[in-house]
């Protein structure tokens, strides 16, 4: 079944897309080279900006605008009465009230040298607010690269097979406090930074091959 949020993808398309297109490749294709066309503003604009909650929604709105009318609103505002679940489970991600507070406690992790120390549990936790009706995936990624960038630190993602990635991103979500991505993910942390060209092949190359860390 297609996610209908707004109950009009009939009339309007997915997720009220500016094309008026169904879910599909068309749509995936127009996604994609929107990503790629916009990822070096976003990167520059990122270094400059705080690490805080309107900043994540702000980075949505200037990697979807041109797709989605809704983009930088979060689920409190875009479908607040809405669970959003995945597999089956309802429990992974928040209720929309909670975007907000459950993206914060993850910059409470980020604290610090937080993100040397737990990278794998500010993703996850970052993964529960699950604040965006879509692009989540690429909206966190590339908010938690920025947040190790700033560490001098990066994480070899490409060297993370998408089934063990999303088995171990269920067990975290399920069970939080286990240290499950953090075991996954802290022999991946490599103690530079990825020069910007190399962290823009990186980027693309994780959204073209794989779309793993899409969690909408």
């Amino acid at each position: 079944m297609t996610f209908d949020p707004f109950g009009d993808y009939a009339a309007r398309g997915y997720l009220r897309n500016h094309h008026g297109l169904p879910r599909g490749d068309d749509l995936a294709r127009l996604e994609f080279n929107n990503f790629r066309s916009v990822l070096p503003d976003l990167l520059s604009w990122l270094e400059d900006q705080p690490v805080n909650y309107d900043t994540l929604l702000r980075l949505h709105e200037k990697m979807f605008a041109n797709i989605y009318p809704w983009a930088g609103e979060d689920r409190s505002t875009t479908a607040p009465d809405i669970a959003i679940t995945r597999g089956g489970e309802d429990q992974i991600f928040c209720h929309p009230v909670g975007c907000r507070l459950a993206a914060d406690h993850a910059l409470r992790l980020a604290e610090g040298d937080g993100m040397l120390r737990q990278p794998g549990a500010v993703y996850s936790a970052l993964c529960h607010s699950h604040p965006f009706l879509d692009g989540n995936g690429r909206t966190l990624l590339l908010f938690h690269s920025e947040l190790m960038r700033r560490q001098n630190a990066h994480i070899r993602w490409e060297e993370i097979a998408e089934a063990e990635f999303l088995r171990v991103l269920t067990d975290d979500l399920n069970s939080p406090d286990a240290g499950i991505m953090d075991r996954l993910l802290m022999p991946k942390v490599e103690r530079s930074s990825r020069s910007r060209a190399d962290l823009e092949v990186m980027m693309v190359d994780e959204m073209q091959l794989h779309g793993r860390l899409e969690t909408s």
